[in-house]
């Protein structure tokens, strides 16, 4: 490898950790009643993983009596498909979280969260939001949650590294809610980072020079 080269990587692994654009993921599916179009949606719901560039999402339902896949969405939510609980019978239990249901989505990549998208967390119910070490309670007066269209926006960015999942999950007594949609950015190494990792190449590189000589 030439240093003409090497700086030439030097340079473009400094600039890819200022690309991180941000990403807007939408779990809904535009067109329920018909056929599969690859959105978030309706890859998710089948139990697949959703791919978005370089980044991979997945979905995990877990409850009671869930229904084939467990996942369904529709063109205003998507949630954890099982029979109605006992004791809410009353409820859609489609496409929204209700009583000891829970949604892990999760993501192969080191990621920020900017926004959460809900829908329907509406009163008193309260949503509760976990990504590692982080967790929120969510309801209409909460910081940070618009009460009137359920959108989350934190102070600071929710950390999320990869293989670590993002729950949603309701905690009061007869709430329900779905989730829309997130913003989210994949986070890509800083700069010294990179150029620590640029350094042990090079050393690497002048090590088998030294050997072939």
């Amino acid at each position: 490898m030439t240093r003409s080269l090497a700086v030439a990587i030097a340079l473009s692994m400094i600039l890819a950790a200022h690309a991180s654009a941000a990403l807007v993921l939408d779990f809904r599916d535009p067109s329920p009643a018909g056929p599969s179009d690859g959105t978030a949606g309706e890859t998710l719901e089948t139990g697949a993983p959703f791919v978005v560039g370089s980044l991979m999402v997945t979905a995990t339902p877990t409850g009671t009596n869930l229904n084939s896949d467990g996942l369904l969405a529709n063109a205003d939510s998507f949630g954890v498909d099982s029979t109605n609980f006992p004791g809410f019978v009353d409820i859609p239990d489609d496409i929204q979280f209700d009583a000891a249901e829970t949604l892990a989505i999760g993501f192969d990549q080191d990621i920020q969260i900017l926004e959460i998208d809900l829908q329907g967390l509406v009163g008193t119910e309260v949503g509760r939001v976990t990504a590692g070490a982080f967790t929120i309670d969510l309801f209409t007066s909460v910081a940070g949650f618009n009460g009137t269209t359920d959108v989350f926006t934190p102070a600071v960015p929710i950390y999320v590294e990869a293989g670590t999942p993002v729950l949603f999950e309701t905690i009061a007594p007869g709430a329900e809610f779905g989730l829309q949609g997130m913003t989210i950015q994949i986070v890509v190494p800083e700069p010294a980072t990179a150029m620590l990792g640029l350094m042990g190449m090079v050393t690497l590189i002048r090590r088998r020079r030294s050997l072939i000589q």
